[in-house]
């Protein structure tokens, strides 16, 4: 095969897998509010805790959401999930928040799965 062929072929897959990956961000069905920066972390005393921020898009305050996380093990199967309830999101403003996780799966990941404003 050419090497422009290859080439070729390696920017089209490339192209396409960027279009099928879905963003570091999750928002509500009416896109109110978005889940970002999930990161979940093992410290060295065994404490295991998932971060985020909760991010309103609105001009108005909103009482509460519900997150919906995933959590996945080694082989990056989802094993469990977390509920999350953040309140009180100001206009136009972001809430950090940060959750212990409580599981016996050896968790290694975690992802914001939804979120929900009612």
């Amino acid at each position: 095969m050419p090497f422009k062929t290859v080439l070729f072929t390696l920017f089209l897959i490339s192209v396409s897998l960027a279009g099928c990956s879905k963003g570091s961000a999750t928002t509500d069905e009416t896109n109110r509010v978005r889940v970002k920066n999930v990161a979940y972390k093992e410290w060295r005393g065994g404490a295991r805790i998932l971060t985020g921020e909760l991010e309103n898009l609105t001009d108005i305050l909103i009482p509460v959401a519900q997150i919906d996380i995933s959590l996945f093990d080694a082989n990056n199967r989802r094993v469990e999930s977390l509920m999350i309830l953040v309140r009180d999101i100001g206009p136009r403003a972001s809430v950090s928040f940060r959750e212990p996780v409580r599981s016996e799966f050896d968790i290694r990941g975690a992802r914001a799965r939804a979120v929900f404003v009612p």
